[in-house]
């Protein structure tokens, strides 16, 4: 939803608002910081990646030299930092790891949504040494100047040999060696495609982009042609087909070489950034001075080509530039930079040094040693500073992400060292250098309500943990800072929630349709441009409808107070009537999906699988699990009960081909010849020529996903009118029966446009049935998106919502301890999954408990204990529409649902325990699981808050002051006092028991006056979860 906005933003006003910035750097769209991971190993990035910098919502990390360095021993026998800017080859060995290293940092970062940018050496290689030896083993001889592990030699450099002087003189410059280091010919085409094949080699292995080191010693058009020849990100990375490498370079400012010869080419890093914010925060100058900030008053390059930074590797060692070394004043300079707008903003994390030459800290063998990171998650040890890790830097970091590409407004100074400023209706900060207490009102422009500070605190719960601002309905809000010791700037601002987001995105499209029609008033009184803005705002209401109809598609339309869907695979009509009539609707379900309700090939010589019901052979609605009028009846009684009905939709292609060719209502197909009398389609309605979707494909080929077959499975063609009005009267009479929406199966494998005209030719819901007039199905596509291919799920949201499959993959990684619980404090977009309202979530479905459809390791019912701790997670968390899984009993991941000898499917029986026989599960009668369903119902819409974990397995949160959850996955029991957010008084455990009359028949959590309680969760209890909430069912 949010990147259809987006896009209409940007097809209207451009520039203005920045939108090719993600675009640019490859970053997730939300994401806007570099950070540079200086000497840092490839292995320990990828944890970092996982740890913190994704849940944290950084954007990429800079690496340090991938390429081979030369080893230098100094004086002592200490490994200099500058090693890494001596090439000896470009293979992939350093001390931060090799090939297989590196690969696999990209993949884990890449995965969580944090870009690799590799610092890339092509201007030189080493300088003179007696004894050349690299990280990798090559040689060199320094003094002919032969590297054979290119190979290069002498004829590769630029002769005659200088060195560079004069830094006027821009063939000097270009040609000389840069401290004695052996300066590369790049115009010669050999020594071109050595450094193309190196840097291609980084793309291929997932890099993101590239920071070119020493650029201003090359020749722009030399570098030009390098960039052009570079391969196209690698999509099985999750980059976009056609994704081009970031590039920004280093250019100084010295000298006669200027920054415009290369900004055409990338973004170029600005040194001026860190020598201003240093004198400024230093009180060499004025904090007023900043009101300048970005422009050419301060001798500062365009916004769109600057790389910003307070200090990086080099001029931490050289100069008067702000570092970890002045904390205080480091931190205030560093919130400065990542709160304005100017700039792409880049950070360092350093290792401690005293001499500017000392590398990062290793052991007696010279091997780097790792970050300790220590208890407070916030510093490390070993050496290391992880001023990343530093909470005023990571909440500003979290800061920017909320404002990026706001404006700054409401500017406010003293004349001197106090200064404020917003950005639009997003953020608000304050900087106090005066060495006096600032104590004044100021216009915020956010809306009403109580802020907590980043800067001395954070928000937990309903409690901020440093200080809080008021800001009254009008956006005023007092604040005093003291301008001393550390208290030198507040930040506050609206956070990342995404629904408020899309809204505020509305309401500003319905703000440019008001200026679009002055703007139409005024000329048409001046004469000018009318032309122009009637196109401008006819533009704006074509978005302005299109956003308004993918919304009223994102709706699944329940009965008040209900949140939850399962899906009963395979189950018949009248046994689903009677489930919605005694368990579904008194149990507070939402809604079903069903089995596919129209005619398929009954495939007798597989032993009726129950992928049958995915080979169409008519849209008669008789199957397997009953007749039209047997689906009207279960229709009526589910919506009477107060339960929806959601329709597995397959239109994307008929059958595959078979000996059989008759279908469960007696329909026939002629296979060879395309033909389905039943419908009637024939030769002409399917894509042409005929082709199967191969592997590779997926990577490559969009068009090939759309229109060969996928399986074997005879493809229609969506774009013939006639297919789709075959397929929109099939999809309206189930709307007339009553339906709530459509499951779109393979929605990948169909075009977004031909869905479109699909989907807006459906009915409105019948208001028969009880449906608001007007109400438009709600639609979830299935759009399998796990990154690396050519399509992307993107494309799909704005038509509809789409089932989020990376949501049970992570879920099941992280309940079967592959990854910490505690990461999942952020869980949502932070981790790579899409905005909450566009997302169908489940952990497992039909398709991926049998390891297909993203399949793999995902938790079943076979892993009860896990899988009841994930899907309590699913129903506690507020993400997402979410949609349970009730499944039969199987073994033969092709096995059919329970029948009898003649292949009619065998009822569930209802055991006296409430749960299923007859080789039913019904995961929907697991007391854990309907009692999680009462849960999210009684929660709503309250937000996540009072985050608590052991820094391991152990987690807890609230859901607003209506329900708490605790879960237990260490091997250890969980014993602690935390905070419920819910009123005083006794509680029946809602996973270990019941509530039964005036008693519980499982746990009782009393809880006092402060909201907290006492919880205790065993590590060997038969489930991980403890919930209670204000709901009837569980409080006493």
């Amino acid at each position: 939803m949010a990147l259809l906005v987006w896009f209409c933003f940007c097809s209207l006003f451009g520039a203005a608002l920045s939108c090719e910035a993600y675009i640019k750097t490859n970053q997730w769209p939300g994401r806007s910081v570099i950070v540079q991971m200086f000497e840092w190993k490839w292995l320990d990035i990828a944890d970092e990646c996982e740890r913190f910098l994704g849940p944290k919502g950084f954007g990429a990390v800079q690496t340090s030299p991938a390429s081979e360095n030369l080893v230098i021993h100094l004086d002592g026998g200490i490994r200099p930092w500058y090693e890494r800017y001596q090439v000896m080859s470009y293979n992939l060995v350093t001390r931060s790891g090799d090939a297989a290293d590196f690969l696999n940092m990209t993949t884990r970062c890449n995965k969580v949504g944090v870009r690799v940018y590799v610092d890339v050496v092509f201007n030189h290689m080493t300088g003179d040494y007696a004894t050349s030896v690299g990280t990798g083993g090559s040689t060199a001889d320094t003094y002919t100047w032969s590297y054979p592990g290119v190979p290069y030699t002498e004829e590769h450099f630029h002769h005659p040999i200088c060195d560079l002087q004069d830094y006027n003189n821009a063939t000097e410059v270009r040609v000389c060696q840069l401290s004695g280091l052996k300066d590369l010919n790049q115009t010669m085409p050999y020594v071109r495609q050595k450094i193309i094949d190196y840097l291609n080699n980084l793309i291929d292995l997932g890099a993101a982009g590239i920071r070119v080191d020493a650029a201003k010693h090359m020749w722009p058009e030399d570098l030009q042609d390098i960039y052009r020849r570079l391969n196209n990100l690698n999509m099985n990375h999750g980059f976009r087909r056609n994704s081009r490498p970031y590039i920004y370079q280093e250019v100084s400012k010295d000298g006669t070489v200027k920054f415009e010869e290369y900004k055409d080419m990338g973004d170029v890093t600005e040194f001026t950034a860190g020598t201003e914010l240093a004198l400024i925060f230093s009180g060499q100058k004025p904090l007023k001075t900043l009101e300048s900030w970005g422009t050419t008053a301060l001798d500062m390059m365009p916004s769109e080509n600057a790389v910003i930074f307070v200090d990086n590797h080099d001029t931490q060692r050289n100069g008067f530039i702000l570092t970890y070394k002045n904390e205080t004043l480091y931190k205030t300079a560093i919130a400065f930079l990542l709160a304005h707008p100017y700039g792409q903003p880049r950070m360092t994390s350093s290792f401690y040094f005293t001499d500017f030459d000392q590398g990062p800290p290793a052991d007696a063998d010279e091997n780097i040693i790792s970050p300790v990171i220590n208890e407070d998650q916030n510093t490390c040890s070993g050496g290391w500073v992880c001023e990343h890790r530093w909470a005023p830097v990571y909440r500003m970091v979290g800061f920017r992400n909320v404002v990026h590409n706001t404006a700054v407004a409401n500017w406010w100074d003293n004349g001197n060292n106090q200064i404020a400023f917003g950005l639009g209706n997003k953020g608000f900060i304050v900087f106090n250098t005066e060495g006096t207490e600032l104590n004044r009102e100021f216009q915020t422009g956010l809306p009403a309500g109580v802020y907590c500070d980043i800067i001395s605190g954070q928000k937990e719960g309903s409690f901020c943990t440093g200080k809080n601002v008021t800001v009254s309905s009008t956006g005023a809000a007092y604040i005093t800072l003291s301008g001393v010791g550390e208290e030198l700037h507040l930040a506050i601002h609206v956070g990342t929630e995404v629904v408020i987001h899309s809204i505020y995105l509305l309401r500003s499209l319905r703000a440019g349709i008001s200026k679009a029609t002055m703007l139409l008033r005024r000329n048409f009184m001046t004469g000018e441009n009318i032309q122009k803005s009637i196109i401008k705002m006819f533009r704006l209401i074509l978005c302005l409808a299109a956003v308004t109809l993918a919304l009223a598609y994102k709706n699944p339309h329940y009965a008040s107070g209900r949140t939850t869907m399962v899906h009963l695979f395979e189950w018949k009509w009248d046994d689903i009537a009677r489930e919605c009539e005694t368990f579904l609707g008194p149990r507070g379900y939402g809604g079903i999906q069903i089995s596919p309700p129209n005619e398929n090939l009954a495939i007798w010589s597989r032993q009726r699988p129950w992928w049958e019901r995915y080979q169409p052979i008519s849209y008669r609605l008789v199957t397997r699990s009953g007749n039209e009028q047997q689906f009207a009846n279960m229709v009526r009684k589910c919506n009477d009960a107060g339960v929806r009905i959601y329709v597995d939709a397959i239109i994307n292609h008929m059958t595959g081909t078979w000996n059989e060719n008759t279908g469960t209502g007696g329909s026939t197909a002629d296979f060879g010849n395309w033909g389905y009398p039943g419908v009637p389609y024939g030769r002409n309605d399917f894509n042409w020529p005929h082709c199967v979707i191969q592997g590779h494909d997926y990577g490559c080929c969009a068009d090939r996903v759309r229109n060969c077959e996928l399986s074997g499975l005879k493809d229609l063609n969506q774009g013939n009118e006639y297919v789709r009005q075959q397929i929109v009267n099939y999809m309206n009479h189930l709307i007339n029966l009553g339906v709530a929406g459509f499951r779109i199966d393979a929605a990948k494998h169909m075009w977004p446009g031909d869905l479109r005209v699909i989907y807006d030719r459906l009915h409105n819901l019948n208001t028969a049935h009880g449906f608001p007039s007007g109400a438009r199905p709600y639609i979830y596509q299935e759009v399998i998106d796990l990154g690396g291919e050519v399509i992307s799920r993107d494309e799909y949201t704005p038509l509809a919502a789409v089932t989020e499959f990376k949501f049970g993959m992570e879920l099941s990684r992280a309940f079967n301890r592959g990854n910490q619980l505690r990461w999942l404090h952020n869980f949502g977009p932070a981790w790579g999954l899409l905005a909450s309202g566009d997302s169908l979530t489940f952990i497992d479905n039909h398709d991926n408990q049998r390891g297909h459809g993203a399949g793999g390791n995902i938790l079943t019912y076979k892993n009860a204990k896990q899988y009841k701790g994930a899907i309590a997670f699913m129903l506690a968390h507020p993400y997402g529409w979410p949609q349970l899984m009730s499944s039969f009993d199987f073994h033969d991941t092709e096995a059919g649902p329970p029948m009898d000898s003649s292949g009619n499917i065998i009822s569930p029986s209802i055991n006296s325990d409430q749960s299923c026989g007859n080789g039913w599960i019904c995961e929907h009668r697991w007391r854990q699981i309907y009692s999680m369903v009462a849960f999210r119902n009684q929660a709503g819409n309250s937000a996540l808050s009072n985050w608590w974990d052991n820094g391991g397995n152990q987690i807890a949160f609230c859901r607003g002051n209506a329900g708490f959850v605790a879960f237990n996955n260490e091997y250890w029991d969980l014993n602690e006092t935390l905070q419920t957010c819910l009123p005083a008084g006794t509680y029946c455990d809602v996973i270990s028991g019941e509530k039964s009359g005036s008693n519980c028949t499982g746990k009782r959590v009393t809880v006092g006056g402060d909201g907290r309680a006492h919880i205790s969760l065993g590590a060997n209890e038969f489930d991980m979860v403890l919930a209670i909430h204000t709901g009837p069912e569980s409080r006493l």
